[in-house]
C-alpha cells in the first residue's frame, strides 16, 4: 500500500517554488487527513459526518505555515468505496489497459433529489499509448453511482437501470470510442418522463499523433493498411478517430436504453439537440468526416434524416465546424459556432492567409450565432468579430520553426490562434437574463504571471512551451495554451449584446475545458463545476452574489487518501468535486484514473484501484477563494522552477 498526498500534484517542489496557495478569504487551512478505510470490500459505506483529527502542528506545504485546524474538508472514512474487481473487473472486455475517462454529476436518476454520478469508463483492446500512431479498438464501459435512499452513500446501479453490468455506449462491432464530457450538455428529460437523458459525442482522439498522409508517405501507408484505400470525393480517410453514435434515453419504469444513431461510424466533435415540435428532437453531428448527419427520434425509435438535412438551408456553412453548442431561448432553437464565415459577415478577413489551426480558408475570427428552423435550415441570428484594432500578430517557434501568428485581444487579453470552441447558455442570477458564456481554447496560448496583458512585442520570437528549461525562454515571451479568458453576451430579440460583468475573477480560466454550472450550496446563485484537461480536478467556482465566479481554494484542502496496491507513480488520479447529498456541503469523488500500458513492469496487473466518495465537512464559502492574482502567481512559480516539469493540470486546478 501507498499514501499519497494528493496536493503533491504540484508538479514542482512547492518548497522550491517559493510556496504559493492561499490568497481570498480562506481562514488557517486544515492539516489534510491522514486515515482512510481499510475495507475491502465494494461500496462499503461510514455515514460519518466528523473527520478524524490529523496530527495537530503538521506544516502546510502550500503556505509553510503551522496547521492548528481540527477538522477537514472531507471525511477521512470513505462514505462509499468500490475496488476495481467490482467495476471494470466485471466486464470481460475491460481485463486489458483501461482509463477512466473522467465523471459528471450534476442529474438525478432516481428521482430523491440527491445527484447522481457518471463515471466513464474506456477499455483498450491493446497495450497501446498516447505517443504512437495506431488504430486499437476502446470500448466503454461506463458505470452509474445512484444514491442511496434514506441514507448518503452511493451504489453502482447500472445493473439496476441498463439491466447490464456495464454501459457500452459504442458497442463491439466498431471501433469504440470514449465520451468529450467538456462539451457534453447537462442531462435533462427530453422524452417526457421525468428522468435525465444522456447525449454525447463519442470520439477516439486521445491525444495520439494523426496522419499526415499528404506530406508523409510512411503516415500514407501505415493509414492504407489500417484503413484501406484513400476514398475518393475529399471524404476523410483517417478510420482512427471514427466511433457510433449513441443516446441513454430513460423509460417511465426508471430504466435506461442506449439508443443507437442510424450512421456508420464517424469522426464527430460534437451533437447538437434541436427541437422538431413538443414530443420529437433531431439530434446533428458536428464531423470532420465531410458528411452531413442527422437522427429524429420519434415513438421511441431514431430515424436517419441525414438526407433532409443537406437540403437545408445554411447547413454547408456550419458541418465541419469542431465544436458546438445549442440551447432554446424565447421560444427560438440557437446553435453557436466558432468563426464567421466570409459568406456570414459579407466581407473577407485581411488576415485571411495568416496560418491558424482553427481557421479554414475566408473564415474570420469570432463566432455565429444561428436560428434553427425545422424544416427549412440555418439562419444566421448575429455574429461576433473582433474589431480591426484588437487583431495582431506575432512570432512564434513552433516544433522548430519559427511562424507569423494570428491573434486578437479579448477582454484586454492578448490571445494567439484564438478559437471561441466551448459555449454554455446559463443564468448566474435570478433577477439577470441568462448569458451565453463563452469560453477560449487558444491554440496558441496567453501571457500569465507578471506578464499576463503585456503588450505583444514584435521583436520577441515566443514560445508556447511552458518547459523554461527546454525552451530557453522567459515568463514574458512563453505562452500558456491552458489558459484562456472567458466571456459572455446576452442574447436579446437574437442580438449578442456583450455583458460587462466579468464571468470569472480575472476573466481567465485555468485548465476548465468543461464548464458546468449549478447552484451548489443552496443559496440560488448559479456556481460552477468544471472539468479539467488531464488528470481530473475537482476545480470549483462560487458565485459572489453579484455575478462573478470566484476559484475556490481547493489545492490547500486536497486529503490524503490511501489506494490499495496503486501508488502514485503507477497511475494518475481523478476527482470531482461536487454536492451529492442533501447538505450543503462539498463531496468529493476520487478515482485512481488507469492506464494503456504496463510502463511499470510486467509483475504487475492491469488493475487499476479504488473509487471513493468522501462526504464533505466543508460548504463552499469554508474553503476560501483563490485569487486570480495568486493563480498567476502560482503559474510563473512553477515555470520558473528548472528541475520540474511543468504539465498542464498540476500547477493550477
Amino acid at each position: 500500500m501507498s499514501k499519497i498526498l494528493l496536493i503533491a500534484l504540484l508538479i514542482c517542489s512547492l518548497a522550491g517554488c517559493g510556496g504559493g496557495g492561499g490568497g481570498g478569504s480562506s481562514a488557517s487551512s486544515p492539516a489534510a487527513a491522514s486515515g482512510s478505510s481499510n475495507s475491502t470490500s465494494s461500496s462499503s459505506s461510514s455515514s460519518s459526518t466528523s473527520a478524524t483529527s490529523s496530527s495537530s502542528g503538521s506544516s502546510n506545504s502550500m503556505t509553510g505555515q503551522q496547521d492548528t485546524s481540527s477538522e477537514d474538508a472531507w471525511a477521512s472514512t470513505a462514505r462509499s468505496r468500490w475496488q476495481w474487481a467490482d467495476l471494470e473487473g466485471k466486464t470481460d472486455y475491460c481485463r486489458t489497459p483501461s482509463i477512466r475517462w473522467g465523471a459528471i454529476s450534476g442529474f438525478d436518476a432516481n428521482q430523491d433529489n440527491k445527484n447522481d454520478v457518471l463515471l466513464a469508463i474506456s477499455c483498450y483492446q491493446g497495450e497501446t499509448d498516447n505517443s504512437t500512431q495506431h488504430n486499437i479498438q476502446v470500448l466503454p464501459a461506463w458505470r452509474m453511482f445512484c444514491s442511496e435512499p434514506d441514507s448518503k452513500s452511493h451504489y453502482d446501479c447500472t445493473q439496476e437501470k441498463f439491466g447490464v453490468t456495464e454501459i457500452n455506449a459504442a458497442g463491439v462491432d466498431s471501433g469504440g470510442g470514449s465520451p468529450y464530457l467538456h462539451v457534453m450538455e447537462t442531462p435533462r428529460d427530453v422524452n417526457g418522463d421525468g428522468l435525465p437523458d444522456f447525449w454525447y459525442v463519442l470520439n477516439r482522439d486521445d491525444g495520439r499523433p494523426g496522419f499526415d498522409h499528404d506530406n508523409n508517405q510512411a503516415d500514407a501507408d501505415l493509414l492504407r493498411d489500417l484503413c484501406g484505400d484513400k476514398p475518393s470525393g475529399g471524404a476523410s480517410w483517417d478510420c482512427t478517430r471514427r466511433s457510433d453514435q449513441s443516446m441513454l434515453m430513460s423509460n417511465s419504469d426508471g430504466s435506461y436504453e442506449i439508443k443507437k444513431m442510424p450512421w456508420t461510424e464517424v469522426n464527430a466533435q460534437g451533437v447538437v439537440m434541436l427541437r422538431t415540435d413538443d414530443f420529437s428532437f433531431d439530434l446533428f453531428s458536428f464531423n470532420y468526416e465531410g458528411r452531413v448527419l442527422a437522427a429524429r427520434y420519434s415513438g421511441g425509435v431514431f430515424e436517419d434524416v441525414s438526407k433532409e438535412y443537406e437540403g437545408y438551408v445554411n447547413s454547408d456553412l456550419i458541418d465541419g465546424q469542431p465544436y458546438v453548442a445549442s440551447f432554446f431561448h424565447e421560444s427560438v432553437n440557437y446553435v453557436v459556432t466558432p468563426n464567421v464565415s466570409t459568406e456570414v459577415a459579407g466581407y473577407s478577413p485581411d488576415y485571411g492567409d495568416s496560418y491558424h489551426t482553427g481557421l479554414r480558408s475566408g473564415e474570420h475570427l469570432g463566432f455565429t450565432l444561428w436560428r434553427f428552423d425545422p424544416g427549412v435550415g440555418f439562419a444566421v441570428s448575429d455574429f461576433y468579430i473582433p474589431e480591426d484594432e484588437a487583431i495582431f500578430s506575432l512570432q512564434l517557434e513552433e516544433g522548430g520553426e519559427t511562424r507569423q501568428a494570428l491573434g486578437a485581444k479579448i477582454l484586454d487579453i492578448p490571445v494567439v490562434w484564438p478559437n471561441w470552441h466551448f459555449s454554455n447558455f446559463t443564468k448566474l442570477l435570478p433577477d439577470e437574463d441568462p448569458i451565453l458564456v463563452i469560453r477560449q481554447e487558444p491554440d496558441g496560448g496567453i501571457t500569465m504571471g507578471s506578464s499576463f496583458k503585456a503588450p505583444v512585442r514584435e521583436d520577441v520570437i515566443y514560445s508556447n512551451n511552458p518547459n523554461s528549461s527546454e525552451s530557453g525562454k522567459g515568463i514574458s515571451e512563453t505562452l500558456f495554451n491552458m489558459a484562456g479568458p472567458v466571456e459572455a453576451f446576452y442574447i436579446r430579440e437574437g442580438q449578442l449584446e456583450r455583458r460587462t460583468r466579468s464571468v470569472l475573477e480575472g476573466d481567465v480560466g485555468w485548465n476548465i475545458p468543461g464548464m458546468k454550472f449549478q447552484d451548489l450550496n443552496g443559496d440560488s446563485f448559479t456556481d460552477l463545476v468544471t472539468i479539467t484537461g488531464g488528470e481530473q480536478r475537482g476545480s470549483v467556482y462560487i458565485n459572489d452574489g453579484e455575478g462573478t465566479l470566484n476559484k475556490v481554494n481547493m489545492m490547500e484542502h486536497w486529503p490524503e487518501i490511501e489506494f490499495l496496491d496503486v501508488s502514485a507513480e503507477e497511475f494518475s488520479h481523478g476527482a470531482l468535486a461536487t454536492q451529492l447529498d442533501e447538505d450543503d456541503k462539498l463531496d468529493l469523488m476520487i478515482w485512481v484514473e488507469g492506464g494503456t500500458r504496463k510502463w511499470w513492469g510486467e509483475e504487475n496487473t492491469w488493475t487499476p484501484g479504488d473509487v471513493y466518495i468522501l462526504e464533505g465537512n466543508y460548504s463552499l464559502e469554508d474553503f476560501g477563494t483563490l485569487s486570480s492574482g495568486k493563480m498567476h502567481e502560482l503559474v510563473e512559480s512553477c515555470f520558473s522552477t528548472p528541475s520540474s516539469f511543468f504539465k498542464k493540470s498540476r500547477c493550477v486546478w
